[in-house]
């Protein structure tokens, strides 16, 4: 009898044998600590693919230094730098070579991407392709795109969170590493069973992170963190309700070390009704959403003991260490600073965070006030139109991450093998909306 072959043989034997091929998407901090670390290995080749490739060019030649910040008072500062064999804007430079490919990029600049990858990836021999954070509708996106392009051999997956926290980033030159996570949660959106055992190994050589594997990408896409974080307090210090008079700022404040009362109160109110849709979808699908925590607690989970006092939500993100430094993002204007609707916060929190769960929301008959109220604040500081007269039919919709954007109809349609019990739970479902054109 023939001896089986394992298709994942080289990531198993790897990095005991041989050299892993890792292709960094991005030019933001994450990409360059992860090119700066994995750069400085003998067991890794490091490429980066980039729209912003020639800002960042430099990477190739002098390398990438990453400066791992002190933890605590008692440690120093350390240094390391990595080579990175090319930087290219062309995937077809990069992407055919790639063994393990990590999206950096915003959500909202994942799918143009993911387009301009998946065409190029080698089609003989398994490719591991996953994006960190996951939230953003990865899972539904990418897989649309590899059955368009007739993919069947990449294994798509993703982490619950960034395993880092950076910042002060030079481009192609350096960057800070403000301090890693406690754990990487691990899901998977295609491949055989056997692939997240692979994924998961391959994970914690590269950052030096456990990694739990989750069995449900939901799990990802519902985790309470950028998506409602970021515009809750973004809405608590200059919404409606603020102390702000619409007049420039001196300077930046701090966002976590002095995030306020308010933006905790709309913060607490969004993680609550997370928390409402993802029991529902649990309760319809079967899906396993334990890991899906209430803010504080996942905060607890991710950062450990860098959060000193976790008391309160508020609290939990003041004393962050992770979080320590860190201004708010605001555009420089004649006589200061201002909102920055072009920042991330916005272009992916919003099309590809709030309308997502809003989304779900719906396809679950669970009413999300807090979050409309929020979503409704900063698509009018956009421009944009994704919810009007209390339902997601605005002229925008074609731009988001939304699931009946790539052709969910129900809820088991977001949860891959799940379906309905009995008719009327198929009913409850159904979403009251017009078919996607996608």
């Amino acid at each position: 009898m023939a001896a089986t072959v394992d298709p994942f043989a080289k990531f198993n034997k790897w990095p005991a044998e041989g050299k892993l091929n890792v292709c960094i998407v991005g030019a933001g901090n994450l990409c360059h600590v992860l090119a700066g670390q994995l750069g400085a290995r003998s067991d890794v080749i490091v490429t980066i693919y980039s729209r912003k490739a020639a800002s960042i060019q430099a990477a190739a030649t002098t390398g990438i230094t990453v400066k791992q910040q002190a933890r605590t008072k008692e440690e120093k500062d350390t240094f390391i730098t990595g080579r990175v064999a090319r930087v290219s804007d062309r995937a077809q430079d990069v992407i055919p070579d790639a063994d393990f490919i990590i999206m950096t990029t915003p959500s909202h600049a994942r799918k143009a991407m993911t387009e301009l990858i998946v065409p190029h990836v080698d089609r003989k021999r398994p490719v591991f392709f996953g994006v960190m954070p996951g939230m953003g509708g990865f899972d539904w996106i990418a897989r649309q795109i590899c059955k368009k392009n007739n993919v069947s051999n990449v294994v798509l997956w993703a982490i619950k969170d960034v395993p880092f926290m950076s910042a002060w980033c030079t481009p192609g030159v350096s960057v800070t590493n403000l301090g890693p996570k406690t754990n990487l949660y691990l899901a998977m959106a295609s491949g055989p069973a056997s692939a997240q055992a692979v994924t998961a190994k391959v994970l914690v050589s590269l950052t030096g992170i456990p990694v739990v594997q989750m069995p449900s990408f939901m799990a990802i896409t519902l985790t309470p963190g950028n998506p409602i974080m970021h515009p809750s307090i973004m809405y608590g210090m200059f919404g409606p309700h603020s102390q702000w008079d619409g007049k420039p700022l001196p300077e930046k404040p701090l966002f976590y070390e002095n995030v306020s009362e308010l933006s905790s109160y709309f913060l607490s109110r969004c993680d609550a009704e997370v928390q409402a849709i993802k029991n529902a979808i649990s309760k319809l699908t079967g899906a396993e959403l334990t890991a899906v925590w209430p803010l504080r607690e996942n905060l607890k989970h991710v950062y450990g003991p860098i959060v000193a006092d976790n008391r309160t939500l508020m609290l939990a993100m003041r004393t962050n260490r992770a979080y320590a430094t860190i201004r708010t993002p605001l555009k420089q204007v004649p006589g200061g600073f201002t909102v920055d609707v072009d920042h991330r916060f916005f272009q992916e929190d919003v099309p590809f965070g709030l309308v997502i769960l809003r989304d779900l929301a719906d396809l679950v008959n669970v009413k999300t006030p807090y979050i409309d109220e929020i979503l409704l604040w900063c698509q009018g500081l956009m421009g944009k139109e994704y919810l009007v007269n209390g339902k997601l039919t605005g002229r925008h919709m074609n731009e988001t991450g939304a699931p009946t954007q790539y052709g969910a109809k129900t809820i088991y349609d977001t949860v891959p093998g799940s379906k309905p019990k009995s008719s009327s739970e198929l009913k409850g479902s159904k979403k009251t909306q017009p078919k996607s054109k996608l």
